[in-house]
């Protein structure tokens, strides 16, 4: 499980300024004459809207992309070894595991486009994991109900072979989930039940702990990401919980009650949860995937980070 991670509070080293998907990105988000990042609105802003900078960025992750990667994206088999070899692990033990489970029960030339695939997506800059998910979700929708079901046992498989689920993992799960589960099967959207955050405080505590030691080295400044997050909802009963009660089942929980509070109030989460984020001024690939699938959980997608963007502007 996830919890073990979090009573140390570990550093997270993915910045998300240095990789060369993103020099790629920031080079055809200038050439598409858009503005320079220091005068683009902030991200929470944005949300459910993005606009032709946002294109002209994830356009500038893709170019960055090897060709046979963009090839295979595109179409229904590729796709699904795309997911695939996102989640292979680079220990020798779980990934035995992970490619004995797929020889067994994927289909066989999905099989092989994974083998084929997977050195150059170990190489993969971290901040286009995610674009690359989107751009698999159209031909995703493409497969069949049996093909479908063949393929989410096989990712819950090669996500559970290491016997612990990484940030990662979850957030991939949670965005596939999300945006291919009404497709395939009648998902009512949630009801709206909740006109005020008053007896959710647990819920909105939990996300804002959760990220707080995400995205924080140590225990003191995990409190201050927190202070600074919990001033923005203004909420009676917030408080940091213990690290041990800040697992993604937890998180799973809190997104569920808070899917079914109205718009306004889950935007006031959601920048609460920016703000989190945004307290040491430095926002990681691990942040921005974690705030991804809690802004998609929501309802409430928003755009790509671009290049120098602040997730949220900060009140001073």
């Amino acid at each position: 499980s996830f919890d073990g991670e979090f009573p140390e509070v570990s550093p997270v080293t993915e910045p998300t300024t240095a990789a060369p998907a993103m020099a790629a990105a920031a080079s055809a988000f200038a050439a598409a004459g858009a503005p320079p990042p220091q005068a683009t609105p902030d991200a929470v802003s944005q949300i459910g809207r993005p606009t032709t900078a946002h294109l002209a960025y994830a356009a500038g992750l893709i170019d960055a992309l090897p060709t046979r990667i963009k090839q295979t994206v595109h179409e229904p088999f590729g796709a699904r070894a795309v997911v695939y070899a996102l989640l292979i692990n680079t220990e020798p033990e779980p990934r035995d595991r992970q490619l004995t489970r797929l020889a067994e029960h994927a289909d066989r030339p999905v099989y092989d486009e994974t083998q084929a695939i997977l050195p150059l997506m170990e190489q993969l800059d971290p901040a286009a994991r995610l674009p690359l998910v989107d751009m698999a979700v159209p031909a995703l929708r493409a497969l069949s109900p049996k093909q479908y079901e063949a393929f989410g046992n096989n990712v819950d498989q090669l996500v559970k072979a290491d016997q612990k689920m990484s940030l990662f993992e979850w957030t991939l799960q949670r965005i596939l989930l999300r945006h291919l589960q009404p497709h395939f099967q009648q998902v009512k959207p949630p009801v709206v039940q909740y006109y005020s955050l008053k007896s959710l405080a647990i819920h909105c505590s939990t996300l804002l702990s959760t990220l707080a030691y995400v995205g924080h080295k140590d225990r003191a400044e995990a409190e201050h990401a927190f202070e600074q997050a919990s001033g923005r909802l203004n909420l009676p009963g917030l408080a940091l919980r213990d690290a041990q009660h800040c697992g993604l089942g937890a998180v799973d929980k809190a997104l569920n009650a808070l899917s079914t509070v109205s718009p306004r109030h889950k935007r006031r989460v959601l920048e609460a949860c920016a703000v989190c984020i945004s307290a040491d001024k430095q926002i990681t690939v691990r942040e921005a995937e974690l705030f991804r699938a809690m802004s998609d959980a929501l309802g409430c997608p928003m755009p790509p980070l671009l290049p120098g963007q602040p997730l949220i502007a900060l009140q001073h």
